[in-house]
């Protein structure tokens, strides 16, 4: 409340008794001043009387008054008597008299609240004179001073008698009347400020306000408040000039049928506000006129820490009175009680958790929203639906989108149990697919309270049928075509006798081209045939000129037939054309050569030759078709495929198979709108040639796919020789033990075409005589086709077995089969000797174990436990129990695993410090156990022994095999070790159990 506003509500509340004119200075035109005498509970006989006064200027009139009285009103007989004079009090012992006096005890009290309130320091019985003349004289470290100082003036008549504005007085019952004067030294010189009569046979008792109203405040959010509304009475707004502010109390529960007073005795009923509430209050939620006041209790005192208490609870049932509350600090009548439950203005919790599907009801697919259901006191829920993103959580009219309402479209009750859900009957198939939708939601109390809007979750009802498959396509590729024809023959009499023949060949194109040129002869002698062929020519053909092939022979006397067999060839040495001169259909070709066989004529042949290079589509079909991706130019041409637009595609998907096994998406291409067909090119030039497979497969707008049709026509590209791949030697490892030598090979190599290798061991650098030789082929190799990386596990040198020598140096180098019958040999050679010569931590026992499928060669380590009567032939290796297999007399495999898949197992070095346990196996899911027992899985071996130790019975069928889990991951010779095994879930990939640590073992001599 400001200093105007307090001086206003003074001054309001005292110009009902009465004013007299001011008589100091400038401000006399303007000043009033207010004078009123309010009485208080008789006691011992006496009543005390508080006289309080004020000017309506900014200066009081004097600094000193008096005060006069007589019994009787104003127009008894008898004088006016000075009972005492005024003014404003610094002395500190009399201040504290005074407040000490039993009729003052209360408003010490109020002092003392209301310093411990606006003050920051404690306020004591020894400190409280001091720090309330420090506020009323406006210094030391205080805000708003002057207005707190005004405040304590008017709510509190001690304050009003220590700065010189009050006087109380007691007397026996009776009307008296008093007056206010100036302190003049001369009796005739007092100025009267005030007069005021009142009965103090009765005590002033204010009377009670409007019955208090609840206020509903919209918009309200936090902890639960409870508002109040009340308005002067009618008779309250006559004794204003005795009142200063009200009072308000709360009883809990409803109290409306009890007695004001009985509930204050009995010490049921609690005050809760700290300081007399003024228009408008500090509690107040609105302005409004004076005599409207409003006040808020959340049952929380707000102190210099913060706010203290408990908030309401939603539900909480009270009653509540205000009081008026005169000048002397007494209390008027209550106003008629009101009872208010606690209303619930928080709202739910957002809801959580929203997703969508589609789902089928009725035949119909729907969008179905799911979301976790609200623990609070959510009673039901409001679903919101936008079609674009920007429109969410807006409150604004939107015109349908689509004939489909935004925003609110349905609110579904809080279901008894489980979690909510909605399926949303306006989405529809085929006019809203692959349409986005975005929900919201909302919860509702049975308050009327909305939370805010959850995060917007999208929902869509997509196409989920695939397309057609497409049919099988048009290729087309690029291939050499041939063009080798006889122009002109021409012949003419001779004089050498012999026949001399000339042929004349023309290139019609450009480009590398080489040709050979033969000549048939077919003698019949005796009725017999006998034919035979010389070639007259063989080799590259002119860049410019035409080639000119001759031929003499002499002329016969028999029955010959002659004809020449020209064969053009491609720049890769493949027979492209063969041409014979004459024509087998040219009969008068075959008569002039061979009529002129037998005697001596020249004969002119004129032919023209050439390969061009030609793009032929057709319609794919099983087999091959040979495809030159560059021509010698340096003209690029793809393999093409002319693909019929299935049902419901929108495009193709190309895959590529170098291969043919496996296949590789390299193209995506749609379909335009309305085409019947697309083209899809496939730019694919491997050096090395070989054998390419395709497939194709559709798939529509929202990524359906269809099955996958095999094209059934393979591509085979030649090679280019010039930039061949060839082999390249990497390394070579010394495996296994001195009785049984092995080495680890490995080479870079082309990665495709390859029929073999064939591996070349020599004792000399330039391998003019060979060691030996073997032939790897690929279920003897392992590839890395990442790096085109090839490698092998060998133990000896030639195919008659001949084992790798110790202390031998050995050079070798691998050549490469290729599927075309071509040799490549490796650029390069590795020079290898396995040495007994090496520490026993650096000759590695077993290499690194290759992914199936298994090497055959790979040889097993050392078992945990030693072996007795071991089988023939006997295997070893570092191996785990994991569990035992028992085939009974039926041949039924039954198994017993006390560690089940899926597992991984670790392994930790245990004879050097600080190493930790590492993965040595991949995921195992699986053991490959056939139901006769049978082992085909190279991570595991087994062990027989016989069920009874020893046998008794040698031709009992039964008998049990140890499962183990062979370890040969890089085991070192010397080294120890330990393992353990982590079992892990076979849905959520978490390990359940870890087995271990077993024993620790050392690599040895077996």
């Amino acid at each position: 409340m400001t200093w105007t506003a307090a001086k206003r509500i003074f001054i309001l509340t005292l110009v009902i008794a009465g004013t007299l004119p001011a008589m100091r200075g400038a401000a006399a035109e303007e000043a009033q001043m207010f004078f009123t005498a309010i009485a208080g509970q008789a006691s011992d006989g006496e009543t005390p009387i508080l006289l309080r006064w004020y000017s309506s200027g900014d200066l009081p009139p004097a600094d000193e008054f008096t005060i006069y009285r007589k019994a009787g009103d104003a127009s008894s007989p008898g004088p006016m008597k000075a009972i005492g004079a005024t003014s404003r009090l610094r002395n500190i012992p009399l201040i504290k008299s005074i407040l000490d006096m039993p009729q003052q005890l209360r408003a010490k009290a109020d002092i003392m609240a209301i310093l411990r309130e606006i003050l920051d320091v404690p306020v004591t019985e020894d400190s409280y004179i001091e720090q309330l003349l420090q506020l009323l004289d406006e210094s030391g470290d205080c805000n708003n001073c002057q207005l707190r100082r005004n405040m304590m003036i008017q709510s509190n008549y001690a304050v009003a008698i220590i700065e010189g504005y009050g006087y109380l007085d007691t007397v026996a019952s009776g009307v008296y009347t008093y007056e206010l004067r100036t302190a003049a030294a001369q009796e005739e010189d007092r100025i009267v400020l005030g007069r005021a009569t009142i009965d103090a046979s009765t005590p002033t008792q204010l009377a009670a306000p409007q019955q208090p109203e609840f206020i509903d405040v919209p918009g309200e959010r936090g902890h639960l408040k409870v508002y109040l509304r009340w308005d002067l009475s009618a008779e309250l707004a006559d004794q204003r000039a005795a009142m200063f502010g009200y009072n308000v109390y709360r009883g809990t529960g409803d109290l409306s049928s009890s007695d004001f007073d009985a509930l204050m005795a009995a010490g049921q009923l609690r005050k809760i506000n700290s300081v007399p509430i003024l228009p408008p209050a500090g509690q107040a939620v609105s302005g409004g006129e004076d005599n409207s006041y409003f006040f808020m209790d959340d049952n929380l005192k707000r102190e210099k820490t913060g706010p203290a208490g408990i908030p309401f609870r939603a539900g909480d049932r009270f009653t509540y009175w205000v009081t008026a509350r005169d000048l002397l600090g007494q209390n008027g009548l209550p106003s008629p009680p009101i009872v208010e439950v606690v209303p619930d203005k928080r709202a739910p919790r957002i809801p959580r958790g929203l997703h969508t599907r589609v789902v089928e009801i009725a035949g119909q697919k729907r969008i179905f929203l799911e979301w976790d259901r609200n623990t609070d006191d959510t009673a039901s829920y409001n679903i919101y639906r936008f079609r674009q993103y920007d429109h969410v959580g807006r409150t604004d009219a939107y015109s349908p989108i689509d004939g489909l309402t935004e925003g609110l479209i349905s609110s579904i009750p809080q279901p008894a149990a489980g979690n909510p859900k909605y399926a949303d009957p306006n989405i529809k198939l085929p006019q809203d697919e692959n349409k986005a939708f975005w929900y919201c939601l909302s919860a509702v109390d049975s308050s009327g309270n909305v939370s805010a809007l959850s995060p917007p979750i999208r929902g869509v009802i997509f196409d989920e049928t695939p397309p057609d498959a497409p049919a099988q396509p048009q290729i087309c590729v690029q291939q050499e075509n041939c063009s080798l024809h006889n122009i002109a023959m021409g012949t003419f009499k001779g004089t050498s006798g012999d026949v001399e023949v000339e042929i004349r060949i023309q290139k019609e194109t450009r480009g590398p081209l080489s040709l050979s040129v033969a000549r048939e002869t077919t003698v019949w002698t005796e009725g017999r045939q006998q034919t035979s062929i010389t070639t007259i020519y063989s080799g590259a053909f002119p860049n410019d000129d035409p080639l000119v092939v001759k031929d003499q022979f002499a002329k016969t006397d028999s029955y010959t037939y002659i004809r020449y067999i020209v064969t053009i060839h491609t720049n890769r040495g493949q027979i492209c054309k063969t041409f014979y001169i004459p024509r087998e259909d040219d009969q008068n070709g075959y008569k002039t050569i061979n009529g002129y066989a037998h005697e001596g004529v020249d004969i002119h042949i004129e032919c023209k030759a050439g390969i061009q290079l030609e793009t032929i589509c057709r319609p794919s079909e099983p087999g091959g078709v040979t495809h030159i991706p560059v021509d010698e130019s340096g003209m690029v041409d793809p393999v093409t495929f002319v693909i019929d637009r299935p049902t419901d595609a929108s495009g193709i998907i190309l895959y590529r198979s170098p291969n043919c096994t496996d296949y590789y998406p390299v193209d995506e291409v749609y379909y335009e709108d309305g085409a019947a067909t697309l083209t899809v090119e496939d730019h694919f030039n491997p050096q090395q040639g070989g054998r390419v497979c395709y497939a194709i497969q559709a798939f529509d707008e929202n990524h359906n796919t269809s099955s996958i049709t095999y094209i059934e026509t393979q591509v085979l590209i030649p090679a280019d020789i010039a930039n061949a791949i060839v082999p390249s030697m990497q390394n070579a490892e010394p495996l296994g033990d001195s009785t049984a030598p092995e080495m680890k090979l490995t080479w870079f190599g082309p990665a495709s075409s390859i029929a073999a290798f064939r591996i070349e061991f020599a004792t000399a650098e330039n391998f003019a005589s060979l060691a030996g030789q073997v032939q790897v082929s690929s279920n003897q190799y392992a590839f890395d086709s990442e790096n085109s990386i090839y490698s092998a596990k060998l133990n000896k040198i030639d195919a008659s077995g001949e084992p790798i020598a110790i202390d031998q140096t050995y050079f070798i180098r691998a050549a490469a089969l290729m599927q075309n019958g071509d040799e490549r040999d490796s650029n390069n050679y590795l020079s290898f000797i396995w040495t007994q010569e090496v520490g026993p931590f650096d000759h590695p026992v077993w290499p690194v174990r290759d992914m199936p499928p298994a090497i055959s060669s790979v040889i097993w380590g050392y078992w945990l436990q030693p072996l007795t009567n071991p089988p023939s032939p006997f295997t070893y290796g570092v191996g785990v129990k994991i569990g035992s297999l028992t085939v009974s007399e039926k041949q039924l495999a039954e198994i017993d695993l006390d560690i089940a898949p899926p597992f991984i197992v670790y392994r930790q070095r245990a004879d050097k410090a600080d190493r930790t346990y590492k993965q040595i196996s991949p995921l195992i899911e699986k053991i490959d156990i056939d139901q006769y027992g049978s082992l085909s899985d190279p991570f595991f071996a087994l062990r027989y022994y016989w069920q009874t130790q020893p046998p008794v019975d040698q031709n009992r069928k039964e008998n049990i095999k140890a499962i183990f889990f062979l370890d040969t991951v890089n085991l070192i010779y010397g080294a120890e070790y330990r393992y353990k095994i982590a079992t892990l879930d076979a849905e959520t990939g978490e390990i359940v159990k870890v087995y271990g640590p077993t024993n620790t073992v050392e690599v040895v001599d077996p």
